[in-house]
């Protein structure tokens, strides 16, 4: 407020007054409360001191709580009004906002600390190679040839470094920025990600073209990420001469997208199609970065048993 006139809401202030917020513009200070309040409210203003203390709204009565706090607006001396509900209605839905604000801190505590898991896991291997080639290097009992050590280090540092990169670059907080995107480019830009890979394996990559003409709306590079690295897990888990498939459509309804991935492994009886999943070297990591960034898309990634044998891997897309 500036010359007790409001010059500035949020949405918070609106849905008080249940109006938009940039109505409240122009409102005079003693507008916004009772005819009872407003005299004490304005007294309280007016002598230019941090206050707080209860008041009722103009507008149906509510019940607040006032906080008085002196500022600047664009150079001028102005006066922040902050409410808070006090009614018994106002308290449940914050504590309800409250709660639901723990659980998804919980629930991002619970990724990084699988992510971190996973991180120790996947880096002691390339550090225990790139002290064996170091000491092959110096000539160590089981020496290797200098040039052969320390082009192994030379990988095994570079792994490291490309595993840290990955896991600095989703660990922090982001938004995908969407885009309408061709389908089947993911797919195809999932499969040339681990071709090579998979052509050392013997396993065969294979994109059902069906989806020619189907767009969606995601941020590409970050799922084609994730699609490749759900591929990746597919063909790390599956035997040569097999076969892994992409593909991608619509529900019943055409209403939400989905892209998958299909092999042909051969799961221990009774295993969870999780843990099948999370069996090769760096999969834990490489499944929760997918699971996050599928979720940043208001989706989920489901991973489902075929019959009769091989695993799913679904990314439902919101």
């Amino acid at each position: 407020m500036v010359d007790e006139v409001v010059v500035h809401a949020n949405p918070g202030a609106g849905d008080l007054f249940g109006i938009p917020e940039a109505e409240l513009a122009g409102w005079s200070l003693a507008a916004l409360f009772s005819v009872e309040d407003a005299p004490e409210v304005r007294r309280r203003a007016l002598a230019a001191a941090a206050w707080s203390g209860d008041a009722r709204l103009a507008e149906g009565g509510d019940p607040v709580r006032v906080t008085l706090v002196p500022a600047v607006w664009r150079g001028r001396d102005a006066l922040h009004v902050l409410l808070r509900e006090t009614s018994s209605e106002g308290e449940a839905a914050r504590a309800l906002a409250e709660a639901r604000a723990v659980v998804a801190e919980r629930q991002e505590l619970v990724f990084l600390g699988g992510l971190v898991q996973s991180l120790v896991h996947d880096l002691r291997n390339p550090l225990q190679a790139a002290l064996f080639a170091l000491a092959g290097a110096r000539g160590g009992p089981r020496g290797q040839p200098p040039g052969e050590a320390l082009g192994m280090l030379e990988r095994k540092v570079r792994e490291i470094d490309a595993i840290l990169a990955e896991v600095h670059e989703y660990a922090q907080p982001w938004r995908p920025t969407r885009l309408p995107f061709p389908a089947v480019e993911l797919l195809h830009g999932a499969r040339a990600a681990v071709l090579a890979g998979a052509a050392d394996r013997g396993v065969e990559l294979v994109v059902d073209d069906g989806a020619a003409g189907f767009e969606v709306s995601v941020d590409p590079p970050r799922l084609k990420h994730a699609l490749a690295n759900l591929t990746w897990l597919a063909v790390e888990a599956s035997p040569p001469g097999s076969r892994v498939t992409l593909r991608a459509g619509r529900d019943d309804d055409g209403r939400r997208a989905w892209l998958e991935v299909d092999d042909d492994r051969v799961a221990p009886p009774g295993a969870e199609a999780q843990a099948a999943a999370t069996a090769g070297r760096g999969a834990r990591r490489r499944l929760a970065i997918s699971q996050r960034i599928v979720e940043a898309h208001g989706g989920a990634l489901r991973l489902e048993r075929r019959t009769p044998q091989g695993l799913r891997a679904r990314l439902l897309l919101g």
